[in-house]
C-alpha cells in the first residue's frame, strides 16, 4: 500500500509550518506533563543522535531526528497530537530524506539539546521559542538545500 507524492516546494513550505505548530504545542505541553521516563528517552536519543553527528551519518540522524520530536509529542501525553503526528510522520521523513545535508546535523542537534534542557528545567516560553526557531532555521537551510530538487 503506497502513497505517491509529487514533491513541491510550496508543500514543503506549507508542510513545515504545519511542522512547527505540532512542534512547538507539543514542547509546551511536554514542559507540562513529561515524567522522568520521557526525559531519560529524550536524553537517549539525543545520545543516538550525537553519534550520528560523530560519523555524518544522515540516515541515523534523520532517524534519530524524529525519534526526538516524537519523544516530545509522547512527553505531552496528549493522544490526539500523538494521532495527528503519526499521521504525518511519513511525509516529514520524505522531506528530511531531501532536505538533510551534513552542514544541518551539528546545528540541529545542539538545538535538540537546547530544547531537551528548556524542557527538562520546565522552562515552557524557553522551550516553545526554542522549538519555533529551530523549525525556521531548519526551514530556511533546508529550502537552500532542496533548490532545484523540488
Amino acid at each position: 500500500n503506497y502513497e505517491v507524492y509529487r514533491l513541491k516546494m510550496e508543500d514543503y513550505i506549507l508542510l513545515n509550518d504545519f511542522r512547527t505548530m505540532l512542534e512547538v504545542f507539543a514542547c509546551e505541553k511536554a514542559v507540562k506533563y513529561a515524567n522522568g521516563h520521557d526525559l531519560k528517552r529524550m536524553q537517549e536519543i539525543l545520545a543516538l543522535e550525537k553519534d550520528a553527528v560523530t560519523k555524518q551519518d544522515r540516515v541515523a540522524f534523520a532517524k534519530s531526528d524524529l525519534n526526538f520530536h516524537q519523544s516530545i509529542v509522547l512527553a505531552a501525553h496528549n493522544p490526539n497530537l500523538e494521532k495527528t503526528y503519526d499521521a504525518y510522520r511519513a511525509k516529514f521523513e520524505l522531506y528530511d530524506a531531501l532536505t538533510l545535508n551534513d552542514d544541518i546535523l551539528a546545528v540541529a542537534h545542539q538545538w535538540h539539546v537546547r530544547i531537551f534542557k528548556a524542557i527538562d528545567d520546565r522552562e515552557t516560553s524557553k522551550a516553545k521559542e526554542l522549538a519555533a526557531v529551530h523549525r525556521d532555521n531548519t526551514s530556511i537551510a533546508a529550502v537552500n538545500a532542496c533548490m532545484g530538487k523540488l
